[in-house]
């Protein structure tokens, strides 16, 4: 029941526009919070799955924390120490809203509510997913099945408007977030037909090896098309690198010979650069040569000052759009609601704090992933493993000329694999697998 509703929600969130229309996206935020509060009352009585690990422990419970730190009304005295350029903007405007004593660190309190129900969302996706892969150890990899449906849909969706000459941006408002969610989940597609070559599955009863290989191998090079026909130059070069995290990680990982881990890891190489270097649209490669690049340069740049104003705590997140304004030099009639680099918007929106507390969590699973692709002595989570990794290698880097994570689709998309990520654990011993 969890696994269908969270189908359920991320499908809704994918094909209503990325989940950007608000009144829309509240009723996946809503329906979240129902289903985490069903399964667990659920679960009363259950055996529970492992604590989570210190290290991921804090930094995701200090996240909801900290927004909802940024929108508690403090006193002034305390604001101008914490936030100096908040305090003053609280100053200069006091002839319009009279003196309270009291504000928020957040220049948009009501945004980064709103960013707070959201992460509140992402976090119980998070937990559910983990749990839901503790419970199905030995079929872990069904919790991929509903990403790569919803990916192989938005794919074929996105030929079919490249076959009609519309731009290829499948159920979302822009060509680059449509990649973003397709190359998260083209590492799944590709890690799994790579096992299903190695037979991983053929005890299991189900269908035959070369045939699932072959499945996958048609979903990965759908999805792989419509990444290029959508023009995302983001999207292609981080998927990529994803390709390469997974070839570099079967070359160190353990439990197959030399001979196999080259050849699989050639596969991969070859299978990129073969589709990049025949399929790549003539427009495409116009793109990855324009000067249109420049345009997000000159955001960047504005942005670094903005950043040291609200240095520590950050102006609050959502509150990017209102407070950049004061910062923005080039075009500046041209309205600038993101940094198209979520690395900098973070550091404008959520300070110093806030950055290492999100820093800390994605690194610390991305570490736990990686250590597990290398070395998990069960080849079914080992290759899922790999997949996580190449995933979360891939929206990491199109995160610096992006804003995917403020796309709620794709950034509830990044929480279920974390989830999964979280899920698999390395044993110490190396003698049972989980």
């Amino acid at each position: 029941m969890a696994l269908a509703g969270l189908t359920a929600i991320l499908g809704f969130a994918v094909f209503a526009r990325g989940g950007v229309v608000y009144s829309q996206w509240n009723y996946c935020l809503l329906a979240m919070g129902l289903l985490g509060c069903i399964h667990w009352i659920g679960m009363r009585g259950e055996k529970r799955p492992p604590p989570l690990e210190r290290a991921l422990k804090w930094p995701l419970a200090l996240l909801p924390c900290y927004a909802l730190f940024q929108i508690i009304p403090l006193p002034v005295t305390l604001l101008r120490m914490l936030s100096p350029s908040r305090a003053a903007l609280e100053d200069a405007l006091q002839p319009v809203t009279g003196v309270s004593g009291f504000a928020t660190l957040s220049v948009v309190p009501e945004g980064t509510l709103q960013m707070l129900l959201q992460i509140c969302a992402y976090t119980v996706c998070f937990l559910l997913v983990r749990d839901l892969g503790f419970r199905l150890r030995q079929r872990r990899w069904l919790l991929a099945a509903p990403l790569v449906a919803i990916g192989l849909l938005e794919a074929i969706y996105g030929l079919l408007e490249f076959s009609t000459g519309s731009e290829v941006s499948g159920t979302y408002p822009n060509r680059n977030h449509f990649a973003g969610y397709l190359e998260m989940v083209l590492p799944f597609c590709v890690v799994y037909a790579l096992a299903a070559a190695r037979q991983v599955w053929a005890d299991d009863g189900g269908p035959p090896s070369h045939l699932r290989s072959a499945i996958a191998g048609i979903a990965a090079a759908a999805m792989m098309v419509a990444i290029l026909c959508s023009l995302s130059r983001g999207g292609l070069l981080s998927s990529i690198l994803s390709m390469l995290v997974i070839a570099a990680l079967l070359l160190a990982a353990r439990g197959a010979t030399a001979l196999r881990r080259l050849a699989l890891s050639a596969v991969v190489v070859a299978g990129i650069v073969g589709v990049t270097v025949f399929l790549s649209p003539q427009k495409l490669l116009q793109r990855l040569a324009s000067e249109e690049f420049l345009s997000r340069y000159d955001i960047w740049v504005e942005t670094v000052p903005m950043i040291k104003a609200y240095l520590l705590f950050g102006c609050g997140l959502n509150g990017f759009e209102p407070v950049f304004l004061h910062y923005r030099i080039s075009l500046p009639t041209r309205i600038a609601d993101y940094a198209h680099n979520d690395y900098l918007q973070l550091l404008a929106e959520a300070g110093i704090a806030g950055f290492l507390i999100g820093s800390a969590l994605f690194l610390g699973i991305l570490f736990r992933i990686v250590k597990s692709a290398i070395s998990h002595p069960t080849p079914k989570s080992q290759y899922l493993a790999m997949a996580c990794a190449g995933s979360m290698a891939a929206i990491a880097l199109h995160s610096f000329t992006d804003y995917n994570m403020y796309i709620p689709a794709n950034a509830l998309l990044l929480s279920w694999i974390t989830g999964i990520a979280a899920s698999i654990r390395t044993p110490v011993n190396n003698t049972t697998s989980s």
